[in-house]
């Protein structure tokens, strides 16, 4: 019954008489005693000119034929297969990392304002003009921080210039500590030349005497200064600050986490020497 009402030919449900406009059968006086009721009852195809189905006008000609709605998708592919899916797959999942990273440094920045009481400013004018009203002491605090940083630079330009690591005997080790100067920094090893991290730090620090000459660095030999000392020891550091011993440090690899790197070596003597 579908395929008679969507694919059915109607000039080959007509009976020959009607094709050709003639009255030869008999069947034609019952038709047309019938008159408008068979024409009422007949069912008429889909594809009958003449038939009761009229076609709608459209609304809208632009949309016609396409989707109601529109479906977005924020990551598009070229890639096809299952090699293709699995590359998206992938490919989507490192997007998510990114998205999950920036958002979770937002949330701790946003956590680190919070817990330092970051407001944010309505004027910045308005609030440094009231920091000088009601801070009578700030010129005060200004003028003692430019002096005390003048004293600072004034005593390291009388400081002398070094640039080298010196090998040295214990004798010459009591005399260049007693000669220092006041602001000066030394820097002492004591070494053991069968010790591979002593002559792996000496090694350094003659690169880091040259970065720094401001600081006296100078190399004696551990069993001529004192007998005492155990190779386990060493390597061992003495800091001065003029003449005066401010730190020993007894087996340095432990200060360095076993990382005999000129960079940590520099800045483990940056943060000595720094008084």
């Amino acid at each position: 019954m579908e395929r008679f009402f969507t694919v059915h030919n109607v000039i080959e449900d007509l009976d020959p008489d009607q094709i050709h406009q003639t009255s030869e059968s008999d069947f034609e006086d019952s038709v047309q005693s019938t008159g408008a009721i068979d024409q009422e009852i007949k069912v008429r195809s889909v594809h009958d000119p003449a038939g009761p189905w009229n076609q709608a006008e459209i609304a809208d000609s632009n949309t016609w034929g396409q989707p109601g709605k529109k479906f977005y998708q924020e990551f598009q592919s070229g890639n096809t297969g299952p090699k293709g899916v699995l590359r998206d797959h992938k490919l989507h999942r490192q997007n998510q990392q990114v998205e999950r990273e920036l958002k979770g440094k937002e949330r701790k920045m946003i956590l680190l304002r919070i817990a330092k009481g970051c407001v944010e400013p309505h004027n910045v004018e308005k609030s440094l003009s009231s920091d000088e009203e009601f801070d009578p002491f700030l010129p005060q605090v200004l003028s003692s921080y430019n002096e005390k940083r003048l004293s600072q630079l004034r005593q390291r330009a009388r400081c002398r210039q070094f640039g080298t690591l010196r090998y040295i005997s214990p004798t010459e080790f009591v005399d260049s500590i007693n000669v220092a100067k006041e602001g000066e920094m030394t820097i002492v090893h004591l070494y053991h030349p069968d010790n591979y991290a002593c002559k792996l730090i000496n090694n350094h620090l003659e690169i880091i005497a040259n970065l720094h000459p401001r600081i006296q660095m100078l190399a004696t030999l551990a069993l001529k200064a004192d007998k005492t000392f155990s190779i386990s020891d060493l390597p061992v550091f003495l800091v001065y600050h003029s003449s005066e011993l401010l730190e020993t440090h007894v087996n340095i690899s432990e200060k360095l986490d076993g990382e005999f790197t000129q960079q940590k070596l520099e800045r483990f003597i940056v943060n000595q020497t720094q008084v």
